[in-house]
């Protein structure tokens, strides 16, 4: 669970962060949009390798499903699928924790800069 946890709190803050990119004025700095959207890329990729939120939050959920629904210790499969998401997971959240603290904060100076604020904010 706790697994699962982590990947809904860092799934909820990137659709926040890509909600608010979706309500900034169109013509706001569409290079430093493009830039961090290129950084957030693999988060929301389609490829199986690929530290994907919604790809692992898909496997982690269908395994606590079965988990779940099952009177019997995990199987080998089952702990070998749990391995690799929580891996995978980790790598995510590596990334995503990266990002935090370079390209988002970069992000904002130049949307601030944009809005006529020469500070950063």
């Amino acid at each position: 669970r706790d697994l699962l946890e982590r990947h809904r709190v860092a799934d909820r803050e990137l659709a926040e962060v890509r909600k608010q990119l979706g309500t900034a004025k169109p013509s706001a700095k569409p290079e430093a949009i493009a830039a961090f959207e290129a950084a957030i890329a693999p988060l929301g990729s389609r490829d199986d390798n690929a530290p994907s939120l919604a790809a692992i939050g898909a496997v982690l959920l269908d395994l606590q499903i079965d988990l779940e629904g099952s009177d019997r210790a995990p199987t080998t499969t089952q702990r070998d699928v749990f391995a690799l998401q929580a891996a995978r997971l980790d790598h995510a959240l590596k990334l995503w924790d990266d990002v935090k603290k370079s390209d988002l904060p970069a992000l904002g100076i130049e949307l601030h800069r944009d809005a006529g604020h020469p500070e950063s904010p």
